[in-house]
């Protein structure tokens, strides 16, 4: 059969580009696809054209993609457009059911494995909860022991030697001791996780050549779906399966890897040529999901990275609405524009963000307006994280003042500058029930200037009853210096403003901790419904997936990308990596838009990618502190001082502005001030804009200091 009547046999619409795909063999090739280009179709396709053409049996055909359900997927394509009786003899799998196959056959024909996978991930977290706990000397949360599993995977997936995993090691965290305490467990124990499967596969392959001979033989063809998440352990599999690599099929874009956390590797993209010495790049570049704006708009973006192929991807599409940027003041703003959207849309409508954490206060508002909705692979880590495990300890030292136990677990990260012992011989004094534990602490120092600070403790343990959910969060911020200690661990702070945001519709923090607990029920069962239209979804999940209309949340820098500084890094660095990954995340959440792309502006808070995507050479503010930033997001600003200057701002201060006269602020809301002017009227002014452009100065109070 030509190629000419295996198109016009079963009805393939193919472009030039993707027809050249499709009968490209005898060569190693990369196909790169840029997004809505049809790179499945061309992929099973090629399996046909394979078939049908050239005469190969169905089972010498290795088809490898990232999923189950990409496999699954993928076969059922091939099947739609040709048989079942083929479909159902090529091999359709993941790298891990390869590996699979690989260690069943050596323990058929050297010697049996001495090695049983480990599937209960329950088992696996509460050894590492075990393990974590031993060596860091300290409980963990949920999301600590999810990040140890993905950094254990990693190293793994990147072949790291013992002295690239010491490197990984940070003071209190001596992660290559959990990682090799993980490893011993898995070898004493006779298991093998996942990752070891891949690690065992390809030393067998490497050590038995008969082994590594017969699969050559038995897959002749191989193709490889979504080569840009392939990790660097795969692409070595594959490359001793491939052999020469005269009949590789690769198709990926390195434009689209966004899993670096997961040893995502694209540089086997890039150094596609050296790896497979003959080998030959083809482009698909016609995008035929998104109107052609939103496609110029994407191309151009990305254009700007600087590991990656030259392509430019174009519209098949013609021009329709324009990209729409929409400037609010504050981040909650956000959540009452996309409830209104949930209220009011009829097509089909996805909210991507970077972090689940920032669908939190949406989620809250939607389940108040009993509005249906969507959500794609949320978890629950924000609920049992430590900045929430804190402020519910915070809330029960304020409920009871002589919870010893919950004091003892907060009192070095509210600036109380007091040791161990002598909380320790506070909590002493409040079981023998002489007093409270601020109370003993005001007892057991003598200095006026600590006394003062320790009956400050108590009043805003005291006002914390009464306050509402936002201002408790406010006052634990700044009042009680809890975000002092973030700032000063390097952690990350941006579940303050979640929590803030959600408690804005709670009466008090008792409250919207109780709040809490309703949403995390509500997520962890939460059943979704086909024919919902109102989407919620990471950037991550979304990926591969296609919606009419599109909001991108919470874009400013800190958050997207989460660290700004980098741009200006060394080229062959970790961090300027990390920026390109961040510049990939937004094009690949531009591009998943069919029709309407809206991104939300924030004022007083910086988006390096807004400013290039609407053309703002030169933008007017530093970037702010971000509600979801780790504290080091912005090398170069001073947060320690800032975060002093707005403890100074709080409602009642009197100040003094150089064009508006004197005033009192009203209400201080996500970094933003409201100031009441004598002459002026009422004015919103950001914090950060006071603190750092000269024009604001002379914003003082009415002592005459710098506020």
């Amino acid at each position: 059969m030509t190629i000419s009547e295996f198109v016009n046999t079963y009805n393939l619409k193919l472009n030039s580009q993707q027809l050249a795909a499709v009968s490209a063999v005898d060569k190693p090739v990369l196909l790169l696809a840029v997004p809505g280009s049809g790179k499945t179709t061309v992929l099973v396709s090629r399996i046909g054209y394979i078939i049908n053409c050239l005469g190969a049996v169905p089972e010498s055909i290795l088809a490898v993609t990232y999923t189950r359900a990409a496999a699954a997927d993928m076969k059922q394509r091939y099947c739609s457009i040709f048989d079942d009786e083929s479909g159902s003899k090529v091999e359709f799998c993941t790298i891990n059911g390869l590996c699979a196959r690989i260690l069943n056959y050596y323990s058929r024909t050297v010697k049996p494995n001495p090695y049983t996978l480990l599937t209960d991930a329950g088992t696996i977290k509460a050894l590492l909860l075990d393990i974590y706990k031993h060596y860091c000397k300290d409980y963990p949360t949920d999301g600590d022991i999810q990040d140890l599993m993905t950094q254990i995977a990693y190293c793994k997936n990147m072949m790291l030697n013992n002295d690239e995993i010491k490197k990984l090691d940070k003071p209190g965290h001596p992660f290559s001791q959990m990682y090799d305490a993980y490893d011993k467990w898995m070898r004493d124990n006779g298991k093998m996780d996942y990752d070891d499967q891949m690690r065992f596969a390809r030393i067998i392959m490497g050590k038995y050549p008969d082994i590594l001979r017969h699969y050559q033989k038995q897959y002749r063809f191989i193709c490889v779906d979504e080569a840009q998440d392939t990790s660097k352990i795969q692409h070595a599999i594959i490359n001793m399966l491939a052999g020469g690599g005269s009949n590789l099929f690769m198709v990926g874009d390195e434009d689209q890897s966004i899993y670096g956390f997961r040893a995502a590797y694209p540089e086997a993209l890039i150094n596609f040529d050296s790896n497979y010495p003959g080998g030959i790049v083809l482009l698909l570049e016609e995008n035929y999901r998104s109107n052609a704006k939103i496609v110029d708009a994407a191309d151009k973006f990305i254009s700007s990275n600087v590991s990656r192929h030259a392509k430019t991807m174009r519209a098949a599409r013609p021009a329709g609405s324009d990209l729409r940027e929409i400037p609010l003041s504050s981040r909650d703003e956000q959540y009452s524009h996309l409830l209104n959207a949930a209220k009011t849309g009829k097509r089909q409508t996805a909210v991507l963000y970077r972090e689940n954490e920032s669908a939190l206060p949406l989620i809250d508002l939607l389940e108040r307006e009993h509005i249906p909705y969507n959500v794609r692979a949320n978890d629950t880590n924000f609920f049992t994280g430590r900045i929430v495990r804190d402020v519910t300890d915070i809330a029960a030292l304020a409920e009871d003042t002589c919870n010893t136990d919950a004091f003892m677990r907060i009192y070095y990260k509210l600036k109380l500058f007091i040791n161990k012992q002598t909380a320790e011989q506070a909590c002493s004094l409040c079981r023998r029930g002489d007093m409270d534990i601020p109370q003993a602490l005001i007892f057991l120092n003598s200095n006026d200037r600590n006394k003062q600070k320790f009956e400050q403790f108590r009043t805003n343990l005291t006002l914390l009853k009464t306050d509402t959910g936002d201002k408790a969060i406010s006052r634990i911020s700044y009042e009680m210096n809890y975000k002092d200690y973030l700032i000063d661990k390097d952690l990350p702070d941006g579940s303050l403003d979640t929590l803030k945001a959600i408690g804005k519709n709670e009466p008090s923090l008792r409250a919207l901790l109780s709040r809490l607990e309703t949403l995390r029920g509500i997520i962890v069962n939460n059943k979704n419904t086909a024919d919902c239209r109102f989407i919620l979804s990471t950037i991550h999940s979304a990926k591969g997936l296609e919606y009419d209309s599109v909001y991108l949340l919470d874009i400013y820098d800190g958050v997207l990308p989460s660290d700004a500084a980098d741009k200006a890094s060394p080229k062959d660095s970790e961090a300027f990596r990390n920026y390109e990954e961040e510049r990939r995340l937004f094009y690949v959440a531009m591009t998943r838009a069919k029709n309407d792309l809206s991104i939300f502006s924030i004022r007083f808070r910086r988006s390096m990618f807004l400013d290039e995507v609407f053309g703002r050479k030169k933008p007017v503010l530093k970037s702010a502190p971000s509600s979801l930033t780790p504290a080091s997001a912005s090398k170069s600003f001073d947060y320690k001082a800032y975060y002093a200057f707005l403890k100074e701002l709080s409602v009642g201060t009197k100040v003094s502005h150089p064009k508006f006269g004197r005033g009192t602020i009203t209400d201080v809301n996500d970094d933003i001030l409201t100031i009441a002017f004598d002459e002026a009227g009422t004015k919103k002014i950001g914090a950060q804009f006071a603190f750092t452009n000269n024009g604001f100065k002379a914003l003082t109070t009415d002592s005459g200091s710098h506020a």
